[in-house]
């Protein structure tokens, strides 16, 4: 008997993105049993509505509020009928093409498969450096939770064995982004990973979910498999490094945030940036945003001189033209 293979797409204003990508991975599937679960987040742009009007092969989860991607992949997980479980986002970066690998490397070790844009022959498409720095520095954390060795922790893209699922999942505690850091970190020792490398393509339609909670979020996931020794010896001191970062710099990370999380606020505080850096005759790039409040920011100004560079830093109130320097209490 064929073993019967579920794919969980979770979603949120991916109502552009699903119907070609249901289409890819019909094509990809070809020949195979398998079923879609679409989870979503009862999206604004109905997305749950197109995944409905699809049918046949495909199930729709609608989650009433929006509760977060771990979540939906493990609630889809919780309704799968496959033998195989399996996962990979919506937004067209994911290469359905990949889904028959990773069903016949999880058929023949029965462990866990992920697409991983580490590994030799995978790659990323159209990313500035600044970002792929940001992933290697996020992949880096991750790895200390994983006592089984893969070059993308970060991966949204893979596939496991249902019963070795089955085994695990009384432990994980479903939040964020990165489901899969959670389940490699409580593997039992000895289970087969593999890795197929993934060519991650640019997203096709919609916005990005990525964002400085996200990322906070992450930080949090991270810290708290340590504290659950779900790391190696090295783990133990950078968790307490990372507990006394996080306690000290959440607060201005929260602020700064803010600017991405509310666009009115942002377009605020750009709007006062261009009128302090007219009103004093400065270059807008010379012009460092350090921490945002409720009512005001604290920037430093650099003054570029050949040999050396002047820089002083300054608490400004929204709406005023006082510069006051800045005190370390402040």
């Amino acid at each position: 008997m064929r073993p019967m293979f579920s794919l969980i797409l979770p979603t949120y204003n991916e109502a552009k993105n699903l119907p070609a990508l249901l289409r890819e991975i019909d094509a990809a599937f070809s020949g195979m049993a398998y079923e879609i679960i679409v989870v979503d987040d009862d999206s604004p742009d109905r997305t749950w509505e197109i995944a409905e009007h699809v049918g046949g092969k495909v199930r729709v989860l609608r989650r009433i509020g929006k509760r977060g991607l771990s979540s939906a992949v493990t609630e889809g997980f919780s309704i799968a009928r496959g033998d195989i479980l399996a996962v990979m986002d919506a937004d067209g970066q994911h290469d359905p093409a990949l889904l028959p690998t990773m069903a016949k490397l999880v058929s023949k070790n029965h462990g866990l498969v992920l697409g991983s844009r580490y590994a030799k022959g995978g790659s990323i498409e159209g990313w500035v450096e600044s970002r792929h720095f940001a992933s290697r520095v996020a992949t880096a954390f991750g790895l200390l939770v994983c006592r089984h060795r893969v070059t993308d922790p970060m991966s949204g893209f893979f596939a496991i064995d249902r019963s070795l699922f089955d085994r695990i999942k009384k432990h994980l505690r479903p939040r964020g982004f990165k489901i899969l850091l959670e389940i490699i970190s409580w593997l039992p020792a000895g289970t087969s990973v593999d890795e197929a490398p993934l060519v991650f393509r640019l997203r096709k339609a919609g916005e990005s979910k990525l964002n400085a909670q996200v990322e906070l979020q992450y930080l949090w996931q991270v810290l708290s498999l340590l504290l659950k020794g779900r790391g190696g010896s090295q783990g133990i001191f950078f968790a307490v490094v990372l507990a006394v970062t996080l306690l000290d710099f959440t607060p201005r990370i929260l602020a700064i945030g803010r600017i991405y999380i509310d666009p009115a606020f942002g377009r605020m505080v750009q709007t006062e940036m261009n009128r302090i850096a007219s009103e004093q005759g400065w270059v807008l790039s010379d012009i460092a945003l350090r921490e945002v409040r409720e009512g005001g920011m604290r920037v430093v100004h650099r003054q570029h001189h050949r040999g050396r560079d002047e820089s002083a830093c300054y608490d400004i109130a929204f709406r005023s033209s006082t510069l006051r320097t800045c005190r370390d209490d402040s």
